[in-house]
């Protein structure tokens, strides 16, 4: 009999029920996989936002950036492949079309109630080696120092790469590691081995670019960034570099050519459109770059600004930079009044923002920051174990991240999703009540909590968890599934209560009648 998950004895069953893990990915999509916030994007391995927001929230520290670090989309230590890894399709993620190019096979779909095309493929020869070494079980603790961060999370990249040399999100992984400690010619190293063997990796190339602007040669940075933005040519961050370098050669108006470009394609980032108005600023087209910031704040021409209803707008970070901008180029128009009314409106906004802000930077310390920053890559090797199978190697960065990010919700999800994939209810349960404190008001959270109470047999508790996902959205299916948990606990009143609710949104669902008239049969 098996007494902890990592016992010898548990591997067979283990292996087993990891047959019905992709039979779980539906259920994971529609319910585990939510998104954290309506800003972020995940687009393949890291994130393209976060994990939930987009591009103008991250800074840039890169010497090549196009706009003040400020306003910045893109920390020279952060992401440069997507969210989730082409090869992580049966981890409950769905691969965006801007996948990077990789040598993993791609398996088809599987729907729910469908049985996976193939047998659970056999874990990495050295799986068991790695977990009977105590140096790779997944740490409860925080580092101490920023140094050991390093030194773990740098242990994590070379692991992964010995693991899967095959797969290039392995070595980007590790190159944004290095990135992030500052071994900046180690990551470039590894760059330059990725594209030995696929010259057309586009992170590798964005993140040669990135060396070359570190280093001041602006002309071979322009070239990896532009290289990387035509492989994959909704790759925001490469794009943007591509500007910084364009602008720091004098380059202006072809940086504000990419970046009209890029905008008219993907009208939606405002950070875009704050760098379009830089570039047009410092072409002295001031009239173009009023329009520019003028869309970044949510108008589609400075002619149609309204400045009383400026005035009461909430913004989003980043657009304090297009404030900012308006209120030059208006000056620099000539329409002296416009511009005082609008560096008033950022003035009363940073005033409002200032205490929150000085008490944000008091609490992210320089271990805090890079242990968010080294959480994100332990979820991108986690996302690569557990697509080539090896569920025990992925549960521990899972469980790592979660330790360095306690309130990262991306790592918390895949966890859940391992869990539940492995028939098991109770860690699931305790991940869903972390997501459930981090993000009270998600439904998703809610519901898979329920779910999981339910498979614990704690009808009573599941009934709490359902309750207070219909409270925020209600909807049939979860007054359904609210029903079905007052019924469990033995209160068919309740039940019936809650299946009449349904039914008042979906009044000609059968299956609704049907459990109905199971609890209370229409009168004869």
């Amino acid at each position: 009999m098996c007494q902890q998950p990592d016992d010898d004895a548990c591997r067979p069953a283990r292996a087993a029920r990891l047959g019905r893990f992709a039979v779980f990915s539906s259920l994971l999509t529609t319910l585990v996989a939510c998104q954290p916030s309506p800003n972020s994007s995940a687009s393949a391995i890291t994130k393209r936002g976060a994990a939930k927001r987009e591009p103008s929230e991250l800074v840039s520290q890169g010497s090549d950036d196009a706009v003040p670090q400020d306003a910045a989309p893109e920390d020279d230590g952060q992401d440069a492949v997507p969210e989730r890894a082409p090869e992580a399709q049966q981890a409950a993620a769905t691969v965006s079309n801007s996948s990077p190019p990789s040598s993993v096979p791609r398996a088809p779909p599987v729907l729910p109630g469908e049985t996976p095309a193939s047998d659970v493929a056999a874990p990495p020869p050295n799986r068991t080696k790695l977990l009977e070494d105590d140096a790779v079980r997944p740490s409860t603790t925080r580092p101490s120092s920023v140094d050991d961060l390093f030194a773990q999370a740098e242990e994590e990249g070379q692991r992964l790469v010995e693991n899967f040399p095959e797969i290039p999100d392995a070595y980007e992984v590790q190159a944004r590691l290095y990135w992030l400690s500052g071994r900046h010619q180690a990551a470039g190293k590894v760059w330059e081995t990725v594209l030995a063997k696929q010259p057309n990796y586009a992170y590798a190339q964005h993140g040669l670019g990135q060396v070359a602007g570190k280093q001041g040669d602006f002309e071979k940075a322009v070239l990896h960034h532009q290289r990387a933005a035509e492989l994959m040519p909704d790759y925001t961050d490469a794009v943007y570099h591509a500007a910084g370098a364009l602008t720091q050669l004098g380059h202006t108006e072809a940086a504000a050519e990419l970046l009209q470009s890029f905008a008219s394609r993907q009208p939606q980032l405002n950070s875009t459109w704050i760098r379009l108005g830089q570039a047009w600023v410092a072409e002295g087209n001031y009239r173009l770059a009023l329009d520019a910031f003028a869309q970044a704040l949510g108008y589609k021409t400075a002619d149609e600004l309204d400045l009383d209803q400026l005035a009461q707008q909430q913004f989003a970070n980043g657009q304090d930079q297009a404030l900012y901008g308006l209120a030059l180029c208006l000056a620099r128009e000539q329409r002296l009044e416009q511009a005082r009314a609008v560096q008033q409106i950022l003035a009363n906004w940073q005033q409002q923002t200032r205490e929150e802000r000085r008490t944000e930077r008091q609490q992210q310390d320089d271990l805090q920051r890079h242990s968010r920053e080294v959480a994100a890559k332990f979820e991108q090797a986690g996302r690569i174990y557990l697509a080539m199978k090896d569920v025990d190697s992925a549960e521990r960065l899972f469980k790592r991240a979660a330790v360095l990010d306690p309130q990262n919700v991306s790592t918390r999800v895949q966890l859940a999703s391992v869990y539940m994939g492995l028939m098991q209810a109770e860690p699931a349960a305790e991940v869903c009540a972390e997501l459930v404190r981090i993000e009270p008001d998600n439904v998703r959270h809610h519901m898979n909590h329920g779910m999981m109470r339910m498979r614990m047999g704690q009808p009573a508790r599941a009934v709490e968890c359902f309750a207070e996902g219909m409270k925020l959205q209600p909807d049939a299916t979860g007054f359904a599934m609210l029903a079905q948990a007052h019924a469990a606990a033995g209160d068919l009143a309740a039940a019936v209560r809650s299946i009449d609710e349904a039914l008042q949104l979906e009044p000609e669902n059968a299956q609704l009648i049907q459990l109905r008239n199971q609890w209370q049969p229409p009168p004869k």
